[in-house]
């Protein structure tokens, strides 16, 4: 994380654009770990493809991931 950090400030003087991309990454991050408790697993390299459900129609047909509800 501190070498894409450190990368990132070379490309913007004002510093701000790389602390978006590190809050859009830890949120990133935080939103996996909530699934995979969700999903009964205790960490998020546990999770399998099976446990992956599509939230709209659109995503499920574009993904071939099921909607959430089917088995």
């Amino acid at each position: 994380m501190v070498e894409l950090w450190k990368a990132l400030e070379q490309y913007d003087q004002g510093g701000y654009g790389a602390a978006a991309v590190a809050n859009i990454i830890k949120a990133s991050c935080g939103e996996a770990s909530m699934m995979a408790r969700c999903t009964g697993k205790t960490q998020l390299h546990n999770l399998e493809p099976e446990d992956l459900r599509a939230l709209t129609l659109a995503t499920a047909e574009a993904t071939d991931i099921l909607l959430v509800g089917k088995h």
